[in-house]
């Protein structure tokens, strides 16, 4: 057990060493599509509300997303939704490299 345990910190510490900084973009929209298509996004609306989920399109007038985790379910339950252009600024995105999976499923074992 003892052996397991040092083994998924020293797979999680290389991971953190690995990883450098987040790559930051300022893109338009006509250019988001190509980045966030079929990954894992997140933001928070001007109102406060926290969404995550996985990115489906981007449309003209916002985009379309299927909400996984959002903290307030009132204002934006989960599901498929369309988040209007207007109401994001900041996105983060979040892509797994077959090192990350790596990784993950060495710590999991």
């Amino acid at each position: 057990m003892r052996s397991r345990m040092l083994l998924f910190g020293v797979c999680v510490g290389c991971g953190w060493a690995w990883a450098g900084q987040p790559l930051r973009l300022e893109l338009k929209w006509q250019e988001l599509e190509s980045r966030v298509a079929r990954k894992k996004v997140a933001f928070t609306l001007p109102d406060g509300t926290r969404v995550e989920g996985k990115a489906i399109a981007v449309q003209a007038d916002g985009l379309r997303m299927k909400v996984s985790k959002t903290s307030d379910r009132k204002a934006q339950p989960k599901g498929e939704r369309v988040i209007p252009r207007a109401e994001l600024s900041v996105l983060r995105v979040t892509s797994y490299r077959k090192l990350g999976r790596l990784l993950g499923t060495l710590g999991a074992a």
